[in-house]
């Protein structure tokens, strides 16, 4: 096992760590294939386990090595609770800004508006995005793409990482979907992006 992080390039501050070279979430990864190749490199085959947040890092014989802590989403139980709790308080929400009577976007709005949606309804949104544009035959959604990332899955557990590996924006969009404890939350994220190119205001 060993873990993967991001490189922080823009030297953004992350936690107690403050401003180190790589970005406080990551992956754990597991080798499950090696092979050694004739020059002394290695290809590997590997899988991500779970996520992790780095509590302190350090150098040992020349490698980078953390100590992590594991993050793992809320029980099921708890995100349906949340899931109630934020669609049942949003009738009480303020309505969202207009422009000459029409909803303006700002990403205060749009998380308000996702408030007020249900997961599956969340998923929903990712799912018709998908087949739009596979209509339009979006290169970043070629029959190459699939066979590497798989079909869209229809689990809302699963649909957020594969979207995020198959979407053609910044990585550091994609890094918000480590920190985050329940499929709602990345589901949310998942919709702001869409909204975000629907819109074409990235």
């Amino acid at each position: 096992e060993f873990g993967m992080l991001m490189y922080n390039r823009y030297s953004e501050p992350q936690g107690d760590l403050g401003a180190v070279h790589f970005y406080q979430y990551g992956t754990m990864m597991y080798i499950s294939h090696s092979q050694m190749l004739a020059d002394g490199t290695s290809l590997i085959e590997c899988r991500g386990t779970y996520r992790f947040r780095v509590r302190a890092h350090g150098l040992h014989d020349g490698y980078s090595v953390g100590d992590v802590e594991r993050i793992d989403d809320v029980s099921t139980a708890e995100e349906e609770r949340l899931e109630a709790l934020e669609t049942s308080m949003s009738h009480v929400s303020a309505p969202p800004p207009t422009i000459n009577g029409i909803p303006a976007y700002t990403p205060e709005s749009a998380e308000a508006s996702f408030d007020r949606t249900s997961t599956r309804e969340l998923l929903e949104i990712g799912s018709s995005f998908i087949n739009r544009m596979r209509a339009r035959s979006a290169n970043w959604l070629q029959q190459r793409v699939l066979d590497t990332h798989g079909q869209p899955p229809n689990d809302p557990a699963l649909f957020p990482f594969w979207f995020a590996s198959v979407l053609p924006i910044s990585d550091e969009e994609k890094y918000k979907l480590l920190p985050t404890t329940t499929v709602r939350q990345r589901l949310k994220i998942t919709a702001g992006w869409i909204r975000r190119i629907e819109g074409q205001r990235w």
